[in-house]
């Protein structure tokens, strides 16, 4: 059955099912109806393409691949634009970039946004990106199991849209959260004659073998009340109640509790990948939101640790995608204008 056929069959039964939930389920899994619903919110909008969004398949790896471009407003293909790629969480889509309002932060600021779609079960839900592995575990299921190569996929993608589109190809840049934070570090390692710097948020380590790689300027964005990819390490947690985990290690199908880095040990690693100074300088501040700039780093890159007491495992001033109980809050005190002001910095040293 095609995954569109699934999807028309998943949005006919589901209303009829939450329907029918209140009367026949358990008052404690009330909380995970409501995350269903958020997460059927989500997915429907994987259809919803704007006037200035543009839907793309290609070929990679023997699969075929999906990905969205989101054209400014100011879009004229005689001048070049900057561009950010957005990398969805682990079990999310498409849809992510949206309910976090990355379309309008690129309205706002003057970008190109490249959403790209990870792989999974499903056609175009529950999605990861293979990441390869981190302090031991192995990720992330589906993609790492059938060794998927996003990283081909992604580089494919910037050739596609430099001849697709006006592209300021110095001004590439990878964000992306959670799994995805991860799938941007590793980015930042695998393609810096591509990437001119990346964006983790809230990611559980750095991809090991990252630290082989040449300087690339990093932002790095975690919150302390992380309740997923946990602000000081240790156990990971879960989105549902009993859920085994999504790590998978040795090629075996059943998950685990993931074991997360540090934030500032993550830190910690990548100023020592890019030799940068020990002593930061605050740039940026806003109720629970402070920035710390790291200077000096090889090859005038530039490193940046934002921490925000308190904040969840969530898109800062992006969507509430589950329970603050379950990943914790969203943060309001920074949002995607401190990290692109990082961003827009710093261009690819090319030899021209």
């Amino acid at each position: 059955m095609a995954g569109n056929d699934l999807k028309r069959i998943f949005r006919l039964l589901l209303p009829i099912f939450l329907c029918l939930w209140p009367y026949v389920a358990p008052a404690e899994m009330f909380p995970r109806l409501q995350q269903w619903e958020r997460m059927h919110e989500a997915w429907a909008n994987d259809d919803r393409l704007g006037k200035h969004d543009r839907h793309f398949t290609l070929e990679s790896g023997g699969l075929t691949r999906h990905y969205n471009v989101h054209l400014p407003p100011n879009y004229d293909p005689k001048i070049p634009l900057p561009v950010v790629i957005y990398l969805h969480g682990g079990g999310g889509s498409i849809a992510a970039a949206y309910n976090d309002k990355m379309d309008q932060s690129a309205d706002r600021l003057g970008f190109i946004l490249v959403i790209p779609a990870g792989t999974g079960k499903l056609t175009n839900h529950l999605l990861v990106w293979n990441i390869g592995t981190w302090a031991d575990n192995a990720c992330c299921g589906y993609a790492y199991q059938h060794h998927i190569d996003d990283v081909g996929f992604i580089s494919k993608i910037i050739d596609e849209i430099k001849a697709k589109f006006a592209i300021d190809d110095r001004r590439i840049y990878a964000t992306g959260i959670s799994n995805g934070g991860l799938f941007s570090y590793l980015l930042g390692c695998a393609l810096p004659d591509k990437i001119a710097a990346v964006a983790p948020v809230a990611p559980p380590g750095i991809p090991d073998g990252c630290a082989a790689s040449g300087p690339v300027s990093l932002i790095h964005v975690h919150g302390t009340g992380d309740l997923f990819a946990k602000y000081d390490g240790g156990k990971g947690g879960a989105l549902f109640s009993g859920s085994s985990g999504v790590c998978f290690k040795n090629g075996s199908d059943k998950g685990e509790v993931c074991t997360v880095e540090p934030a500032e040990q993550q830190l910690a690693e990548w100023l020592k990948k890019d030799r940068c100074s020990e002593v930061p300088r605050t740039v940026y501040h806003n109720g629970a939101a402070s920035c710390y700039s790291y200077d000096g780093c090889a090859k005038s890159g530039e490193v940046e640790f934002c921490r925000i007491e308190g904040g969840g495992h969530a898109w800062p001033s992006g969507a509430q995608y589950a329970p603050a109980s379950k990943i914790g809050p969203v943060s309001y005190d920074m949002s995607f204008d401190q990290i692109w002001d990082f961003l827009k910095r710093h261009r690819l040293q090319k030899q021209r």
